[in-house]
């Protein structure tokens, strides 16, 4: 795996993270947080 290709990657999970956890502060919802960080976690996991 490239430099280029893991430095995209962690991008986009950040960006996704940030987002989800974005929409679930402004929504102020207890369950959709904790999904979103499971969720983004599982995803950055995969790419390994």
């Amino acid at each position: 795996m490239s430099v280029a290709v893991l430095l995209v990657v962690s991008y986009v999970v950040l960006l996704a993270a940030t987002c989800g956890i974005g929409y679930a502060v402004h929504r102020r919802s207890a369950l959709a947080q904790p999904v979103t960080v499971a969720v983004s976690t599982a995803a950055a996991l995969n790419r390994w």
